[in-house]
């Protein structure tokens, strides 16, 4: 895949507000589910995004206003999901799931929450279901992490559901990384295998 220019961070709000406005589905990803989503996609290989899936990520086609922001808006998403794929290409990267820090209203610091992200990436998982539950159980166990924040109620294939609960929340989180990047090895050819928590 052709390196594209990098989004910026004006592009990042752009496509923000975009997601959380009246132009896309009740049911659209916002920015954090839709770099979940990208990246599940990007693990498999896919070296780009059909638009059967856009449409799933942003619950339909969205109400552009005109044929110019239809462009600028594509244009958005194809150069945010090219970014996942180069990261993911670059073994030296520690690759880290999208996540805006929200402030809460108990406390004035911001805090990681990756419930969208996650709701985004097992998202993306079921629109190719069949593909990842022919994995297996080894591959089940890299998505348990992100099962875990992602509010789905059952995981297909046979996996240990209680392989983290001796884990806090933020053991998860950082369990992430590893995940994707096993997950994505995967799919490669690069490994095999699963791993066990102490």
């Amino acid at each position: 895949m052709q390196s594209q220019k990098q989004l910026t961070l004006a592009d990042i709000f752009r496509l923000d507000d975009f997601l959380m406005s009246d132009a896309v589905g009740e049911n659209s990803l916002d920015i954090e589910g839709l770099h979940g989503f990208f990246t599940s996609l990007a693990v498999t290989n896919l070296e780009s995004v059909p638009l059967a899936f856009f449409g799933a990520a942003l619950d339909g086609e969205p109400a552009f206003a005109s044929d110019r922001e239809a462009w600028e808006i594509k244009d958005l998403l194809d150069r945010m999901y090219s970014r996942v794929v180069e990261d993911l290409a670059n073994e030296e990267f520690l690759f880290e799931p999208f996540v805006l820090e929200r402030p809460t209203p108990e406390e004035a610091d911001s805090i990681y929450v990756p419930e969208s992200w996650c709701e985004g990436f097992m998202h993306g998982v079921a629109i190719q279901r069949d593909m990842w539950e022919a994995g297996g159980e080894d591959l089940w166990e890299f998505l348990l992490p992100i099962y875990v924040y992602s509010g789905m109620e059952e995981l297909p294939g046979e996996v240990e559901k209680d392989l983290f609960d001796s884990l806090n929340r933020e053991d998860l989180i950082e369990l992430i990384d590893f995940c994707v990047r096993q997950m994505h090895k995967y799919w490669t050819g690069a490994g095999r295998g699963s791993f066990t928590t102490h």
